[in-house]
């Protein structure tokens, strides 16, 4: 009973999405949760779960298994690849050591076995809001706006006054304006240009920048007959990538990164790049790799001009080059896959760096062109 009063206090603040193919017992979660959470969707299967995640953030998800067109399993896998954070509770009848196991491994908060024990859920719910307020506290994240720039953005609310919205695109910093149209202490809506709205649609996020002031915010929802994007959980920035003092980029699929070790020869996944520094991906790490230590790296790419620069400024055939560096091992990160990204420091000399930055700056226009056909 503790915990009922407990849950009622706390959830209103959090979304719920209730994934169940069962229409019965989609109803009666939904007339359950109904009495902690004001805001409450459902989906009929895993394919229809994910759609509703992609275009709405939910702090918790209470998924079954055994669903058509996607499963349980694929959902939760896909729903950790969007957001790593959200807090999944597994409710379902098929509970063997196969399926527990790959649940540990998802790291979801509950199994429960159906029929559902409502005080179970409870307890489940708990721990979901617990660990949600524990990433918050270890993070910068705010479920309520700055008093400074709720002021700021309210002045500008519904007027003709912008602020400056700030997405990526394949590593390039893409940059434009937005407009105020509905606001309260939780939630932001905006209005934005074309492109920009299928930029924060792509990355469920934005940075907003008013007055030298900058938050980071996430998609909670997008209206799309308003053409319209609701925002909430705030991040107060210091620094935002405009303050890159170099331009940063995805190379093309042509790009590669090689390495040689003791006669061998290995391959990398460039992550991204810039005159300075490359990250890249790797399944495993050599006793060879360690932070601060130094490496050789090469380099291949082609340079010219794109076929997009073509249609401009004449025809200009691409090259191959290989460019030699000598490298940094600045750090090693795990992440998320459980893959490692590795960060490189480049130290080239003056020819490899004039071809690096001529790729760059192609690689960007091609990167420009991409995205105003996309939008």
């Amino acid at each position: 009973m503790e915990n009922i009063v407990a849950l009622k206090k706390i959830a209103c603040d959090y979304n719920i999405l209730v994934v169940e193919d069962c229409k019965h017992v989609n109803v009666k979660l939904i007339e359950y949760l109904s009495k902690f959470f004001f805001e409450i969707d459902s989906a009929q299967n895993g394919y229809e779960g994910l759609e509703k995640f992609n275009n709405k953030r939910y702090d918790i998800v209470v998924t079954d298994i055994n669903m058509p067109k996607l499963d349980g399993i694929d959902f939760i896998q896909k729903l950790n690849e969007i957001d790593s954070n959200v807090q999944v509770i597994v409710a379902s009848a098929f509970g063997n050591d196969e399926n527990l196991r790959t649940f540990n491994k998802f790291g979801i908060v509950e199994f429960i076995q159906k029929p559902i024990d409502n005080l179970k859920l409870v307890d489940a719910l708990l721990v979901s809001i617990e660990n949600i307020q524990t990433v918050v506290n270890n993070s910068n994240i705010q479920y309520t706006l700055d008093e400074k720039i709720y002021e700021k953005l309210s002045s500008i609310q519904n007027t003709d006054k912008t602020v400056e919205l700030i997405n990526s695109y394949k590593g390039m910093t893409i940059s434009q304006e937005g407009f105020i149209r509905d606001l309260n202490i939780k939630t932001i809506t905006i209005e934005t240009t074309n492109t920009q709205y299928h930029l924060i649609k792509g990355e469920k996020r934005t940075i907003i920048i008013i007055d030298n002031m900058a938050i980071r915010a996430n998609l909670q929802y997008v209206d799309k007959q308003k053409y319209q994007l609701v925002l909430k959980k705030f991040e107060t920035l210091n620094r935002t990538p405009k303050d890159r003092k170099v331009p940063r980029v995805i190379p093309d699929k042509k790009f590669t990164l090689s390495r040689y070790y003791k006669g061998e020869t290995f391959s990398y996944e460039v992550l991204s790049l810039s005159i300075n520094s490359l990250s890249v991906k790797t399944s495993a790490l050599d006793k060879s790799f360690s932070d601060n230590s130094h490496t050789d790296l090469v380099l291949g790419f082609q340079v010219g001009y794109s076929k997009h620069y073509k249609a401009s400024h004449g025809e200009k055939l691409l090259k191959p080059v290989k460019i030699r560096s000598k490298s940094l091992i600045y750090k090693i990160d795990k992440r998320v896959d459980g893959s490692m990204k590795i960060v490189f420091v480049l130290d080239l000399a003056e020819e490899g760096k004039k071809l690096l930055e001529q790729y760059i700056i192609q690689r960007e226009f091609d990167i420009l062109s991409e995205l105003q056909g996309l939008s």
